[in-house]
C-alpha cells in the first residue's frame, strides 16, 4: 500500500510490552503512510474501543486534520478495539466519506498493516534491543526519545535520504535527489582505479 501525499493513510495497531514493576503495558502506534512518520504514541490502560478512539482523535487533533481537505483511510486489522468506540468517532464527521476506516482482510481490501507493524518491530528489536523498562513512566520516556529517533534520525530508504519528519513538514522525496553526487563518485573511482592500474581494465 503506497500513499501519494501524507494524511492519506493512517495505520494504527497495538502491541504488548513487559515492565519490570508495573506488569505489561498497552501501546498503540499511529503511522503515516506516505512520510513513514509517527504521528502518535499512547500507552493505553487496556483493549477498549475507547482508548484507540481516544488516540484517533488525540491525532487528528495534533496534527490539525479534524477538517482536513482530503480524504483520511484509516487502515487498522481486525481486533475489536478498533470497532465500537472508534467507528461511532468516524460517523461523527460531517462530510461522508472524508474518514473511512479499512479494516486488512475484510470488504475486499487485501493490502497488510506492515507499515506500523514495522515500526513496532524497530521500537522492540533496534532501539530497545538492550533496554529494560521497569514501569510506565520508564515506557513512556522510552517511547518519547523512541519517537524522535524514529522521525528525526532514520533515514527510510523510501525517501531518499529524507527522514519521515522531513517528509510530513512538506518536503518531497526524490530518487534522482543524488543522482549527480553518485556519477560524480563513479567518475572519481574509475580514475582512482585506473591511476593505480591494478589490472589492464581501467586502460
Amino acid at each position: 500500500l503506497f500513499a501519494s501525499r501524507t494524511f492519506e493513510y493512517l495505520h494504527i495497531d497495538t502491541t504488548l510490552i513487559p515492565t519490570l514493576k508495573g506488569g505489561t503495558k498497552r501501546l498503540v502506534f499511529v503511522k503515516d503512510n506516505f512520510s513513514k512518520a509517527l504521528l502518535h504514541k499512547v500507552i493505553v490502560p487496556d483493549g477498549k474501543s475507547v482508548w484507540i478512539a481516544d488516540v484517533l482523535k488525540e491525532t487528528f487533533i495534533k496534527h490539525h486534520l479534524m477538517n482536513y481537505k482530503e480524504p483520511i483511510q484509516i487502515i487498522s486489522d481486525k481486533g475489536s478495539e478498533n470497532r465500537g468506540e472508534v467507528l461511532k468517532w468516524i460517523d461523527q464527521f460531517e462530510q461522508p466519506n472524508m474518514v473511512i476506516k479499512k479494516t486488512v482482510g475484510e470488504d475486499h481490501f487485501k493490502y497488510y498493516n506492515n507499515e506500523v507493524e514495522s515500526s513496532f518491530h524497530i521500537f522492540k528489536n533496534e532501539f530497545s534491543c538492550d533496554k529494560t523498562y521497569n514501569d510506565t513512566v520508564d515506557l513512556q520516556n522510552g517511547i518519547d526519545e523512541f519517537y524522535i529517533y524514529f522521525n528525526e534520525k532514520r533515514y527510510p530508504k523510501e525517501l531518499y535520504g529524507l527522514t519521515p519528519q522531513q517528509v510530513l513538514n512538506g518536503e518531497i522525496p526524490d530518487k534522482d535527489r543524488f543522482k549527480e553526487q553518485i556519477k560524480a563518485q563513479k567518475r572519481l573511482r574509475y580514475q582512482k582505479n585506473k591511476s593505480a592500474k591494478f589490472c589492464d581494465v581501467c586502460s
